[in-house]
């Protein structure tokens, strides 16, 4: 993103609330917030959203298992695999994507 100014990058990830963490949503958010420059690699940082039902009390955990990446407005694609050098060559997922959105 440093590289490339006009590169806009957001990311919807499910924030794992550790077996008896009994703290509040928003305190597991902050600590997120908090701890997530240091795994981005670079300066500029993308828009980093959740997914609010993984962090529920009631014991019905939720996780978002979907990977979707947009390409300049125009192309997408929506996939359960995981995105990353080992799902690429090992593991298999289901996904579609688009021509021209």
């Amino acid at each position: 993103m440093d590289a490339e100014p006009v590169l806009r990058v957001r990311l919807v990830l499910t924030i794992i609330r550790k077996t008896g963490d009994r703290s509040a949503p928003s305190e597991l958010v902050r600590r997120f917030a908090d701890g997530f420059p240091a795994i981005w690699p670079g300066k500029r940082m993308p828009e980093v959203l959740h997914f609010p039902a993984a962090l529920t009390l009631d014991g019905a955990w939720q996780a978002m298992h979907a990977k979707c990446v947009v390409i300049d407005d125009e192309r997408a694609l929506v996939t359960s695999a995981n995105l990353s050098e080992a799902a690429h060559y090992g593991v298999a997922g289901v996904g579609a994507r688009s021509a021209i959105l």
